[in-house]
């Protein structure tokens, strides 16, 4: 009964009504009013720290950063980020003095505490200076590794991973390095990654890029989600974004390009993420799969994933790849292509 009251009752009344149960059962507890959200938490034992700064980005959200006028600095977002976070991973090209100035007082505080501060960089166009990594080792206590290799592939990867024992960590990937222009006012772009925004970001992107994309996740109700794939069976879309859904049971014969952005270790989620545009239907020749997340691990392997499709091991599979690719004239096949490039405008799902 005390249940279906609760459950009957309107959201600002529950507390009300919870707090005069409890008055009847001559308990000394109340529940406090709110909801009120929480955004800290402290051990007991040890002082309560300063208030700490939330980056501009909800840690929920994804977004672009390019350092515009409309966009928070990297070098603001960089600073509330370190204060929370147990450990900072960056990888980058080079490290400035000017760039680890602008971070001083957050890292300062990350040292104090004891926290553990990793470093991958180079010496790339020599633009690496050597005040700027004794500044990261004697005074922060950072473990700095330094490519000096020259002549072979340059390091051009730029990333901060910052992580926290509360499972809430978050990243930046893109293309500033540690230096003042990068972090301030140099035009860039950094993405701050989080797992259920990214189709929302993605979908942003290929917006602005011209190519009519919507993007939905597990939170998106029944009628968007419906209205979407009927947007995109009539070609007025060209791009879905998805995270957790349409895994099975997706009726969309039409779609013939798969754009892979979701790693998984699972055979099964691998192929019902490839099954979405295997479906035959008239006009479509071919599927094309983008990978852009397989190769992440070396040990990644294709041949586990397409045993439960094709029944082949690796070499078979192999095998079976080099004859058919032997048998395809190349140039029927890139003037089957461009017809369909000519002809209508390609459907895409992402994941």
């Amino acid at each position: 009964m005390v249940r279906r009251a609760l459950a009957a009752a309107k959201p600002d009344e529950r507390v009300g009504l919870a707090n005069r149960l409890l008055q009847e059962l001559d308990t000394p507890d109340r529940i406090a009013d709110g909801p009120t959200q929480l955004q800290s938490l402290h051990r007991p034992d040890l002082p309560k720290r300063r208030q700490l700064r939330r980056p501009t980005t909800k840690l929920s959200d994804s977004a672009l950063l390019t350092n515009s006028k409309d966009d928070p600095n990297l070098a603001a977002e960089l600073r509330t980020e370190i204060e929370s976070a147990n450990t900072v991973d960056l990888l980058c090209a080079f490290v400035r003095w000017t760039g680890l100035r602008l971070l001083q007082p957050a890292l300062e505080e990350f040292s104090e505490r004891g926290a553990r501060h990793r470093v991958i960089t180079t010496t790339y166009m020599g633009a690496t200076e050597r005040r700027a990594i004794d500044e990261l080792v004697t005074r922060y206590g950072a473990e700095v590794k330094i490519n000096y290799e020259t002549q072979a592939t340059r390091l051009h990867a730029k990333a901060w991973l910052f992580r926290r024992s509360s499972g809430f960590d978050t990243a930046y990937v893109g293309s500033s390095n540690l230096s003042q222009a990068a972090l301030l006012d140099g035009l860039e772009w950094n993405v701050r990654l989080s797992s259920v925004e990214t189709p929302t970001l993605l979908q942003k992107v290929f917006n602005r890029a011209g190519i009519a994309s919507v993007a939905v996740d597990g939170s998106t109700d029944d009628a968007d989600r419906a209205a979407a794939l009927k947007r995109l069976a009539a070609r007025e879309i060209n791009c879905i974004f998805a995270v957790d859904l349409f895994n099975e049971g997706l009726d969309l014969p039409q779609v013939d390009t798969i754009l892979m952005l979701r790693p998984t270790q699972s055979a099964t989620i691998f192929l019902q993420q490839l099954g979405r545009g295997l479906r035959r239907a008239e006009g479509k020749a071919v599927l094309t799969v983008l990978d852009f997340i397989g190769q992440q691990r070396r040990e990644f392997r294709f041949d586990l994933r397409y045993r439960a499709l094709t029944g082949y091991g690796r070499k078979r599979a192999i095998d079976a790849c080099a004859i058919r690719t032997k048998q395809m004239d190349g140039n029927t096949l890139a003037r089957r292509q461009l017809n369909r490039i000519q002809d209508r405008v390609p459907t895409r799902l992402g994941d």
